[in-house]
C-alpha cells in the first residue's frame, strides 16, 4: 500500500527542556533567584531522584531504579493463550507456580481492548484483515482504548484482583503500553484527531515502513503542542493510580520521543516512587531518566547465531564489553532466548537454538543483565503461539521447570548477578575455542562461574575450580580443570569468608 504522507513516522531523542533561549534565560535567572532569596527548602513530593542536596531544598533530577528491582527476575504474561479461560482469572490461579519459579515481575502483554477496523487475523505470517464481525480476535498491540479493559479478559475488579493477588505473593505487575500508534478505530481517532499523523489528504496512516495495517501513526512531533504528552502521560498514570499497576513495559519505545518517556516517568513517580519501566528498545539515551531496562537485542540476535552455530563465540565476548560501554554499569538490560515476538515471528526455542537451547537459557540468565522467561517456556513449548487468534499454551508437565527456577534462584541468591551496579560484568576465561566459553563475575564474596559448550563433542577447559565451590547446574565438580559435554552448561558458586 502507498499513502502520501506530509512527515514520516521517526524517532525522537530531544532533551526534555527544549525551549527558545528567551526561556532558558527566564529559567536560569528564576533558579539563581531562587537559590538567593530561599530560606529553607520545601517539601517535594516522595520520587526515584537522588536526594543529594544541590542548594536550598533543591534535588537533581536522576533515575534511581526501586530497590525491590536490584536482583529481579521477569516473566512475560501472554494473557490471551495463558489458560484455555485466556482471563486474569484464570491466570490468577498459576500466581502460586510462578512464585515458586522465582519470578518478581509479571509483565502483562497489552490488556486493553482491540480495534476492530482493519483487525487482523489469520495465522502468523500469512495474516490478513478480516471482515467486520469476524470470530478472528487481532492483535493486542492495535489499542482501541487506553482507559478500558479488553472484555475477553475481564473486569476491572478481575485486575485490581489480580494486581492484588499478585502483590500478596511480593510480585509486581507491569502492563505492555503502546504509545506510538493505536487502532484506527480507537477513542482518540473519534476525539482528539489532532494526535495523529494524517497524510496530505487528511486521512489516517499506519506506521511507515511496516505491515501494521491495523493500527495508526499518532504524531509524536507535535505532541506537546497538540496536547499528545499531557493525554499519554494521564493514561499511563490512571493504571498506577487506581489499579495499583507498578510500571509499564513499553512497545517500541525508540519511536516515542525521549523527553515524553521522561515527562511521563517523573508523573507516575508522583503516584508511585517505586514505579519499573521497560523499554522494547536498545536506546542508551533511556536510560539517563526515562526507564529502569531495555531490551538486550544485540546479544539476542547474536545468541541465535551463535546457538545455531554460523558464528564464533568470540561474537559474544567482544559485545559484553560494547554493551557495557554503551550503556554504562547501571542500565539494566533484559536478557532472553524467546519472547511473544520471537516465538511467533522468528520460531520456537528449538527452531532457533537446537540442541543448544537449555545451555542458551543458562548463558542468557548468567552472563548479564536480567532473564526473562515467556508464558510456555518453562513446558519447552515446540509450537509458534499463533498470534491474532486463540492458541492456548500446551503446558503438559512443565518439563523445563527446574532449569528456569534454577536460573532465577540463581540471580536471586548471588550478587555477582545481580542487576545493574548491584551486580558485577563477566571476566572471560582464555579458551581456545569457537563453540565453548567460560566466565566469572565477582561482586563482594560472591564469585559465580559459567561454562558453556555449544559444540558436538565434550569440551575441556581449565578454569582452576577448588573445593570452595559448588556446582549449581549441571552436575560437573569444581575442578582445576573440568569436562563440560556437548550442548551443555555448568554452574559454580561461592561465597567466600574474608
Amino acid at each position: 500500500m502507498t499513502m502520501k504522507r506530509h512527515r514520516t513516522a521517526k524517532a525522537y531523542n530531544r532533551p526534555f527542556f527544549e525551549m527558545n533561549t528567551v526561556k532558558q534565560t527566564f529559567v536560569g535567572f528564576a533558579v539563581l533567584l531562587l537559590l538567593l532569596t530561599s530560606c529553607a527548602g520545601g517539601n517535594s513530593p516522595s520520587s526515584t531522584t537522588d536526594a543529594l542536596a544541590l542548594g536550598q531544598g533543591l534535588k537533581s533530577d536522576v533515575l534511581v531504579h526501586p530497590a525491590w528491582s536490584s536482583n529481579a527476575t521477569i516473566y512475560e504474561v501472554n494473557v490471551r493463550q495463558h489458560t484455555p479461560e485466556g482471563t486474569f482469572n484464570a491466570f490468577a490461579e498459576d500466581l502460586p507456580r510462578l512464585k515458586d519459579l522465582g519470578v518478581d515481575i509479571l509483565w502483562l502483554m497489552p490488556i486493553h481492548p482491540i480495534g476492530e477496523v482493519n483487525r487482523k487475523g489469520g495465522e502468523n505470517k500469512n495474516n490478513f484483515m478480516v471482515e467486520p464481525g469476524s470470530s478472528s480476535m487481532g492483535s493486542p498491540y492495535s489499542v482501541k482504548d487506553y482507559y478500558k479493559i479488553n472484555p475477553d479478559f475481564g473486569t476491572a475488579a478481575d485486575l485490581r484482583a489480580l494486581t492484588d493477588a499478585a502483590h500478596a505473593l511480593d510480585m509486581k505487575v507491569i502492563i505492555d503500553w503502546v504509545a506510538n500508534h493505536t487502532a484506527f478505530d480507537s477513542e482518540w481517532t473519534e476525539s482528539h484527531l489532532e494526535y495523529f499523523l494524517l497524510d496530505d489528504s487528511g486521512n489516517l496512516q499506519p506506521p511507515s515502513g511496516t505491515d501494521w495495517w491495523d493500527v495508526t501513526q499518532l504524531d509524536w512531533e507535535n505532541g506537546r503542542e497538540s496536547g499528545l504528552y499531557d493525554a499519554m502521560a494521564d493514561a499511563l498514570e490512571y493504571w498506577v493510580r487506581e489499579f495499583g499497576i507498578d510500571g509499564y513495559r513499553c512497545d517500541v519505545a525508540g519511536k516515542v520521543p525521549t523527553d515524553f518517556w521522561e515527562k511521563a516517568r517523573r508523573q507516575l513517580e508522583e503516584v508511585n516512587p517505586e514505579v519499573f519501566m521497560l523499554a522494547e528498545a536498545d536506546v542508551p539515551e533511556h536510560h539517563k531518566r526515562a526507564f529502569d531496562m531495555s531490551y538486550e537485542w544485540e546479544m539476542h540476535h547474536i545468541m541465535n547465531q551463535v546457538g545455531k552455530g554460523e558464528w564464533s563465540v568470540d561474537s559474544l565476548i567482544q559485545a559484553v564489553p560494547r554493551q557495557a560501554e554503551r550503556f554504562g554499569a547501571d542500565a539494566y538490560r533484559m536478557m532472553f532466548i524467546t519472547n511473544h515476538d520471537e516465538n511467533s515471528w522468528n520460531g520456537t526455542i528449538d527452531e532457533r537454538l537446537g540442541a543448544n537451547g537449555d545451555a542458551m537459557a543458562i548463558l542468557s540468565g548468567s552472563l548479564m543483565g536480567m532473564p526473562l522467561v515467556y508464558s510456555g517456556q518453562e513446558a519447552g513449548m515446540s509450537k509458534r503461539l499463533r498470534f491474532f487468534e486463540k492458541d492456548t499454551v500446551e503446558w503438559g508437565d512443565y518439563p523445563k521447570t527446574e532449569l528456569y527456577r534454577t536460573i532465577n534462584a540463581l540471580h536471586h541468591e548471588n550478587q555477582a548477578l545481580w542487576n545493574g551496579k548491584s551486580g558485577a560484568q563477566p571476566e572471560f576465561y582464555a579458551i581456545e575455542s569457537d563453540v565453548a566459553l567460560a566466565w566469572k563475575r565477582t561482586a563482594g564474596s560472591n564469585d559465580v562461574v559459567v561454562a558453556v559448550n555449544l559444540g558436538d563433542e565434550s569440551a575441556t577447559m581449565k578454569l582452576g575450580l577448588d573445593a570452595s565451590y559448588a556446582s549449581a547446574w549441571g552436575g560437573v565438580a569444581p575442578a582445576a580443570e573440568v569436562e563440560i559435554p556437548a550442548h551443555a552448561a555448568n554452574v559454580w558458586t561461592r561465597n567466600r569468608t574474608e
